[in-house]
């Protein structure tokens, strides 16, 4: 799956995404679940919201990107 930066809502989206990071990180040894599993407890979204965080955060990459080619 290719996904491209999110262009509405993005700062909705970018304050999810941080959330569910900060969860992420805080389990240093990683999670030994499945995807499905990984969406329910973890995330706490469906698929698609989940998708929409981290195309909001390659938004963010992108612009990076731009600035120091």
């Amino acid at each position: 799956m290719v996904l491209d930066p999110l262009e509405e809502d993005k700062d909705k989206y970018q304050k999810l995404y941080q959330n569910f990071r900060m969860k992420i990180n805080d389990q240093k040894d990683g999670y030994d679940i499945t995807y499905e599993e990984f969406l329910k407890p973890v995330v706490q979204m469906p698929e698609a919201e989940y998708i929409k965080c981290i195309r909001s955060s390659l938004a963010a990459s992108k612009v990076f990107l731009k600035r120091f080619p």
